[in-house]
């Protein structure tokens, strides 16, 4: 997306803005033209990649002019200095406020941003990412769609064991019942018995009361 800053656009390599990124017709965004929003970005960031491309100098200049909030020069590819460094407009000047440490927090915008060696896709390289207040890296949609596929395979496996558990319950009952049934037909059985023996003694006559 253009920028429009200034004329000749100036676009960042990543900025926020806090409206809607979608036009009103079915085509995306293509430019974000600061005069006809009247949105002033509240965060900028520039990658410099093997040459500067005026991140500290023309483009610094130009958002400082514009009263972006933040503003992070991320250089990946620097062995000694720091890559991360981050600024914050205070009374219309870029103040350093990180330089390489990181998380750093943004409470205007709610998200601290930092960068960690990650495989993304099929790259392993050292990519930013946004964090919480508490340093916790938000997952990637691919990792969310990992940690959805993850939650649903454990949610099948506890409905498993719970079907299982309940099949085995209605197995015991079912046993229990089984037992109680054979018990109940013992029991009349033994009764009947009991009854017929008493009633054979009664024809010989002889007084079951009187047998010691």
């Amino acid at each position: 997306m253009a920028l429009h800053l200034s004329k000749p656009p100036t676009p960042p390599d990543f900025f926020e803005f806090g409206i809607a990124a979608d036009a009103p017709s079915d085509n995306l965004r293509s430019s974000f033209v600061l005069w006809q929003e009247k949105v002033i970005p509240q965060f900028a960031v520039e990658i410099v990649s093997k040459s500067a491309g005026g991140e500290k100098t023309k483009k610094f200049e130009i958002y400082q002019s514009v009263g972006i909030l933040y503003y992070l020069v991320y250089s990946p590819l620097l062995k000694r200095k720091a890559k991360f460094q981050l600024y914050k407009l205070i009374e219309g000047k870029y103040v350093l406020q990180s330089a390489g440490q990181q998380p750093y927090w943004m409470p205007e915008i709610g998200l601290a941003i930092g960068a960690e060696k990650q495989v993304y896709g099929s790259t392993e390289r050292e990519w930013l990412y946004w964090y919480d207040e508490n340093d916790v890296r938000y997952p990637t949609p691919v990792e969310r769609a990992e940690m959805q596929a993850r939650r649903a395979d454990a949610e099948a496996q506890k409905a498993k064991l719970e079907s299982q558990r309940a099949e085995s319950e209605a197995q015991r009952a079912d046993a229990e019942a089984q037992r109680a049934e054979s018990e109940l037909a013992a029991r009349v059985v033994a009764e009947q018995r009991v009854s017929e023996l008493l009633e054979k003694m009664q024809k010989l006559g002889i007084d079951p009361d009187a047998i010691d």
